[in-house]
């Protein structure tokens, strides 16, 4: 080793000896943890999911031409059939196991196998075997092909993979409301790796202020060639007075980012995370220079696992004057694997080289692997909200706390399904020692909180109690 390179090299292990050059002495394990990740069925994880509505296409791609797809690691097709039904079942017939996929969808109702002509309807029970002399009267009853139960709402359909005897009504968040002219468009974001990773990305809110912000990445001249204002949120700048709380009695997880944006102006933001797949986010397009009061969810989303080494976002985009009121959505881009907001929300176009250069969500969240080790990282401080979603979902697979339960939550709809996020900017004059700003805006953070959590469960009351509560935060 030529001497220069020698001494360059000494000098950088007497930096730090026991962290310098340690590649050949750690080893990733790239270890999963099977809980979280494992949405197969019979697993913790895959029969809890199998409690809630899971959406699985879009309204729009399910036609009277069968459409094969995979959820939870279930072969499956969908269809409509001439009475405008929506069919899924499993992708076999039970007969001889032909693909559904090739049946034919039929005017009078359901679908037949295009192997034998076995006629079925779309709850699975046999109409029809052309081929019996009874016309298959003898085994009506005594077989059927597997399906589940489906709900088509705005542009989504979702399906219950649950217990048959036990399908409860549609979880009817708050926040699906169509007030005011408020359109929910139907959008799908397609992710090849584990369902957890992405939904941990909402968690993980330290990221917005590095991810979302990639000028600051850069040390030297920018490269002209990548376009960064679409990948950047101005408003979103700086770290965020960050605290997260388990909410709804553990059902799920919210976090509270304040941001003091002028001398008498704070910026509360809240999100969700709710068990057990499923997110709501306040307007993504706030500038935070105004005051404004409870201005509500602009977005939900659920994360469905396809199996355990892909995943689907499915969702609604709201749009209307009061959900947007600044118009900067654009409902053209919202639809099958694409979205209005952000670029690097998915794979795109765009070449490997422009994805280096200015990666997104998309690249943080799939470059972690098919199914992310958690026993190879090193968490730190901002990491609180990850490891408390985690917390919150160990609980309810392992049954470790009773509101957690599907069913306790589908008891009391009007107290689980109400949403607390939000975007709040109200008159707070600011401290003139930074610190004390910064704790009371966190102290303010956790008295919204509180108000979301006291505020009665029925519209208009709901509204009025949280608005009339968040202006005495201003005296």
């Amino acid at each position: 080793m030529p001497k220069k390179n020698k001494n360059n090299f000494m000098k950088n292990m007497k930096k730090n000896s026991s962290t310098a050059y340690q590649g050949y002495k750690i080893r990733r394990q790239s270890k999963p943890d099977d809980l979280l990740t494992d949405s197969n069925f019979g697993t913790p994880l895959g029969e809890y999911m199998r409690c809630f509505w899971q959406p699985v296409s879009l309204a729009s791609q399910v036609t009277r031409l069968p459409k094969k797809l995979k959820i939870f690691n279930e072969d499956l097709v969908i269809f409509r059939d001439g009475k405008n039904q929506i069919g899924l079942m499993q992708l076999h017939c039970v007969h001889r196991g032909a693909s559904l996929e090739f049946g034919v969808t039929q005017e009078s109702g359901g679908i037949k196998c295009c192997y034998h002509g076995i006629h079925f309807d779309v709850t699975g029970e046999i109409l029809e075997i052309p081929s019996e002399p009874d016309g298959g009267k003898r085994v009506m009853g005594r077989f059927c092909q597997p399906a589940y139960p489906t709900i088509e709402r705005d542009g989504l359909i979702f399906a219950y993979f649950g217990n048959p005897d036990t399908i409860p009504e549609f979880e009817e968040w708050d926040s699906f409301s169509k007030e005011n002219k408020t359109e929910l468009v139907a959008f799908s974001n397609i992710y090849p790796c584990n369902w957890l990773q992405v939904i941990e990305n909402i968690a993980d809110q330290m990221h917005t202020a590095t991810l979302h912000q990639p000028m600051s990445l850069y040390d030297g001249e920018l490269p002209g060639e990548v376009d960064f204002d679409s990948f950047t949120l101005p408003s979103f700048s700086g770290i965020p007075v960050l605290d997260y709380h388990a909410v709804r009695e553990n059902t799920a997880m919210a976090f509270v980012a304040g941001r003091r944006m002028s001398e008498k102006l704070v910026w509360w933001r809240i999100n969700e995370c709710i068990l057990p797949n499923l997110s709501h986010h306040a307007y993504l397009y706030e500038k935070g220079n105004a005051r404004r009061v409870f201005h509500r969810v602009h977005m939900a989303r659920w994360y469905v696992p396809v199996d355990n080494e892909n995943s689907i976002i499915f969702g609604w985009r709201m749009f209307g004057p009061s959900i947007d009121p600044d118009n900067m959505g654009n409902m053209e881009q919202v639809g099958h694997d694409s979205i209005d907001f952000l670029g690097g929300q998915v794979a795109g176009s765009r070449t490997y080289k422009e994805r280096q250069m200015l990666p997104g969500d998309f690249e943080a969240i799939v470059g972690q692997g098919e199914i992310a080790s958690r026993v190879d990282e090193h968490r730190l401080s901002g990491d609180k909200g990850v490891v408390l979603f985690r917390k919150i979902l160990s609980q309810a697979l392992l049954n470790e706390n009773i509101p957690l339960l599907a069913s306790m939550m589908h008891l009391d709809p009007n107290n689980f399904f109400r949403s607390y996020s939000q975007n709040s900017i109200l008159n707070i004059q600011r401290f003139s020692d930074a610190t004390k700003d910064r704790e009371n805006i966190e102290a303010i953070g956790k008295k919204i909180i509180a108000i979301m959590a006291s505020a009665p469960s029925a519209e208009p009351q709901r509204t009025n109690f949280v608005k009339a509560e968040l202006e005495k935060l201003e005296t």
